[in-house]
């Protein structure tokens, strides 16, 4: 059995992928969900079609997303399965019969707890149930495995023999950012100058605006903010307002926030989404309430990256996806799933713009400055050596024998 390693933590810099000098690419699989639509989910993007693009490891890596026939037959270095990928058990044993011929190393990657704690919606969609026993088996002959979470890290470093990596999930400054930072003090003062000019229009329009993003699965978190939300519009009115990307259903007549809806470019296509989201403009604090739950406990800081992304000051709730991430009262406010603590911080942010404004500024920079790709960059290649076995100096590292 393979001595178990702790990862290291993941990042990279920038542009389109290069060769090298002359240095061969090791070639990649990529086995992920598909969508009707053709497209890639967009957890796809984020953990892997991004980073792996990235000038940090693009000299070393070759991408190629594949289905499942041409996982079985397509000569490469590594294969990597995401999540519940693969359709059945009969299919995983076909793949790791096939990456054990040929010598792919076999990488598992896994962004939510689906294979202990799954949520009850997908317990019951069918398929799940042996999509979730193929990720099992592949992960159980996996030579690496890849996760979003320290409890993540945790759960799979139990159920499995191979060394389980921490790779946080981290926001593409290509798509998020207009041009990379070069150094810390620039970027705050330039962050500074563009929240202080939001500041002067906000002075003019006089509206606070909230903003909750979250996929339907999310609708029992978003209740946690009705309360709250119903008390803050009683006593500011038309200043305040709660507007939802996702969370609920387009039929939804609730009254108490706004629905947004995506464009039809943009619902299949995250760089497009990207895109989108960030020509949104208006808002001032981004909200994440996030019910304790076994599932949830595994979930990623992914919203407040986003909303850091966006400008917003970040208000989440206190639990581990979002501790030792969120500094409370710096770059966000950590909340307690109350209806009294979320009331009160959102009144406090609301009513004290020099707080408001000083956090969106500072989680701006802590995006910037810890969060991206290119913040990353050492420490993600690094990582992705070790993950696929492939030497820093881009070099293949022999077979070991028995």
């Amino acid at each position: 059995m393979e001595e178990k390693q702790a990862a290291g933590t993941a990042a990279s810099r920038v542009p389109a992928p290069q060769t090298g000098h002359g240095r061969k690419r090791r070639r990649v699989l990529l086995l992920t969900p598909s969508r009707p639509s053709g497209d890639f989910p967009a957890s796809t993007y984020i953990r892997l079609l991004r980073p792996l693009t990235h000038e940090s490891v693009a000299d070393m890596i070759e991408i190629l997303p594949v289905g499942l026939e041409a996982a079985l037959t397509e000569p490469a270095h590594a294969l990597v399965v995401q999540r519940t990928a693969i359709p059945d058990e009969r299919s995983a044993e076909a793949l790791l019969r096939r990456c054990r011929a040929a010598g792919l190393r076999k990488v598992f990657e896994l962004d939510d707890d689906l294979l202990e704690n799954p949520p009850e919606f997908l317990r019951h969609t069918e398929g799940f149930a042996e999509r979730r026993a193929a990720a099992r088996l592949f992960a159980s002959g996996a030579d690496a495995i890849t996760v979003t979470t320290p409890a993540l890290h945790a759960l799979l470093d139990r159920m499995f023999a191979a060394p389980v990596y921490l790779l946080p999930n981290a926001l593409d400054e290509r798509l998020w950012l207009k041009e990379a930072p070069t150094t810390g003090g620039s970027v705050l003062a330039a962050t500074h100058h563009a929240i202080h000019k939001a500041g002067r229009l906000l002075r003019r329009q006089a509206q606070i605006r909230l903003l909750y993003m979250g996929t339907a699965s999310h609708h029992r978190d978003l209740q946690t903010l009705r309360e709250p939300v119903e008390r803050l519009k009683r006593e500011y009115g038309r200043g305040v307002r709660l507007d939802v990307i996702g969370a609920t259903n387009e039929e939804s007549n609730e009254s108490w926030f706004g629905l947004i809806t995506i464009p039809r470019y943009a619902q299949t296509n995250y760089p497009a989404f990207v895109g989108w989201l960030r020509g949104l403009t208006g808002y001032q604090i981004g909200v994440a309430p996030l019910l304790d739950s076994p599932f949830n406990r595994a979930k990623s800081n992914l919203k407040y990256l986003d909303y850091c992304g966006l400008g917003l000051a970040p208000v989440v709730s206190d639990g581990p996806s979002f501790e030792g991430i969120v500094a409370h009262g710096e770059t966000g406010f950590l909340v307690s799933d109350s209806v009294d603590a979320w009331y009160a911080t959102l009144r406090q942010l609301i009513e004290e713009e020099s707080i408001r404004e000083c956090i969106r500024a500072n989680a701006r920079a802590d995006l910037i400055g810890n969060h991206t790709l290119a913040a990353q960059a050492v420490e993600r290649r690094t990582a992705w050596c070790r993950i696929l076995d492939i030497d820093p100096d881009n070099r293949f590292i022999p077979e070991r024998t028995n």
